[in-house]
């Protein structure tokens, strides 16, 4: 009969979606670069410096070791989590709107995991939820200053991964220890980087120190998770306006001995990498502050179902923006097959 027509249809529409989900991932996986250590590649074709030469000696005993260790860690994933308020679920302003967590791997441009934030609690509460879903083990976990927790650094440590946390006034002890441990001269490493580009020049200034000495007894029995202090100096100038500066502190769990001022950047720059390709594309492609479903839980349904699209249609890889991409495939249904794998 015609209910059964429609249940197999929607059965086998269901069944194509899961199927494309999961080619989009097995693909991405298979494309994925190949890690130096994986079989067949060769440290010392992509060394620089001494490392070139076979008769070359470092001068550091651990040298080759922590080359090692270093390429092991940008061959993992980097988790960054951060939230977002749905704000159409609340259009006049009354009471709370529906606030979403999420679980951002920048190297795939893929959101893992994701978690409500109810309205008797707060983002918080809501993290450890969120980090018991992934497997973190090796990865880099980035948070704004409200993951800076205890509770939830050391959870992340326990998942036999490190962390670079956003360290503002929240944690004021900590917060003064790392300001004054920047204010006197002593080892530490350094990485500078310039852009141009949208009218403007930036100018960023990282600079690392160890836990060593520069927290207090009582912080340091706190957080025995620290091995990283982290100061970025950004200053921003306009051709019409004076210079701009900020300064921004991070803490980490990476060794101090181990990654490079650069590699630490690295991680910084890329936690943004949530609100760019995610957050925004949400808000600009899918107009999403734009809906106002809010019944039990087809608020949240429809942020799963958003993101489940905006990742099939990265896979489409052809000149046209994100949002044209999705305008089109409303439009010719041959465009539509070809981006759903058809």
């Amino acid at each position: 009969g015609l209910s059964e027509r429609i249940h197999r249809i929607s059965w086998k529409l269901w069944h194509t979606i899961w199927s494309v989900c999961l080619g989009f991932l097995c693909s991405r996986a298979s494309n994925s670069p190949k890690s130096p250590l994986s079989e067949g590649s060769s440290f010392r074709k992509g060394a620089r410096g001494r490392d070139r030469h076979p008769t070359a000696q470092p001068k550091d005993p651990d040298f080759r070791g922590k080359r090692v260790r270093a390429m092991k860690r940008r061959a993992c994933a980097m988790a960054s989590i951060d939230g977002k308020k749905m704000r159409g679920t609340n259009p006049r302003g009354h009471g709370e709107s529906s606030y979403i967590l999420s679980a951002w791997v920048n190297e795939h441009s893929l959101s893992i995991a994701q978690e409500a934030v109810g309205e008797k609690t707060n983002e918080i509460t809501c993290v450890p939820k969120l980090l018991d879903k992934l497997a973190l083990e090796g990865a880099i976990v980035t948070m704004d200053a409200m993951g800076t927790q205890v509770e939830i650094a050391e959870q992340v440590v326990k998942k036999k991964a490190d962390f670079v946390l956003a360290l503002k006034g929240n944690q004021r002890h900590l917060f003064e220890d790392t300001t004054d441990a920047f204010s006197t001269r002593q080892p530490h490493k350094r990485y500078l980087e310039q852009e141009k580009g949208h009218g403007r020049i930036d100018k960023r200034s990282y600079k690392v120190l160890p836990t060593e000495g520069n927290l207090t007894d009582e912080v340091a029995r706190r957080w025995p998770m620290i091995r990283s202090l982290v100061r970025v100096e950004h200053e921003v100038t306009k051709p019409s306006a004076q210079p701009t500066k900020e300064t921004r502190y991070y803490i980490s769990s990476l060794d101090f001995n181990e990654p490079s001022a650069k590699e630490i950047a690295y991680y910084i720059r890329k936690h943004w990498g949530i609100e760019n390709c995610l957050h925004w594309q949400l808000d600009v492609t899918f107009r999403e502050d734009a809906f106002r479903a809010r019944k039990n839980f087809s608020a949240r349904n429809l942020n799963f179902i958003r993101k489940f699209a905006l990742a099939i249609l990265r896979r489409q890889h052809d000149t046209l923006s994100l949002k044209a991409r999705r305008w089109k495939c409303s439009l010719r249904i041959d465009y539509l097959k070809l981006v759903l794998g058809f």
